[in-house]
């Protein structure tokens, strides 16, 4: 069984999460589970725009997240690396895909999110869905002929 500890964000990002989450809109008052899972979200949406995270902030327990995130990393582990080594891996291995794709998808809410603006955040769940209907991690999974 895999030990989990936090999840790291680049330093740099912490503003931008506190911003987003105190400043007037959709994810004003929301709790950095709900702005971090979107940013996963969006990140993979995008992901030819995945940053690598230079410099770490581990700010997050995975448990704060209920039972769902854990299907998410793990599926997202291993269409990143198309490998089922993955799980045996440490957390900082595990986890790395995943933090990169919140990276890019913090930046992306950054640069998208406008406080007075509710269809973003519409316009957003429509490209996540649009994701699913490509089923890009259900192809990549069904290569491994599990």
């Amino acid at each position: 069984m895999i030990e989990y500890n936090r999840f790291a964000r680049e330093k740099s990002t912490a503003k931008i999460y506190k911003d987003l989450k105190e400043n007037e809109g959709p994810l004003n008052g929301k709790n950095y589970n709900i702005v971090f899972p979107l940013a996963i979200a969006l990140g993979f949406a995008d992901s030819d725009f995945k940053i690598p995270i230079q410099k770490s902030d581990y700010f997050l327990k995975p448990e704060n997240f209920g039972k769902y995130l854990f299907p998410i990393v793990h599926a997202l582990s291993l269409y990143e690396k198309d490998d089922l080594e993955i799980f045996t891996s440490t957390n900082a291995e595990l986890y790395k895909p995943v933090e990169e794709y919140a990276n890019s998808g913090i930046h992306l809410l950054n640069e998208n999110y406008s406080g007075n603006e509710y269809d973003i955040i519409d316009d957003w769940c429509n490209e996540i869905k649009e994701i699913f209907k490509e089923e890009k991690i259900i192809e990549r999974i069904e290569k491994l002929d599990l």
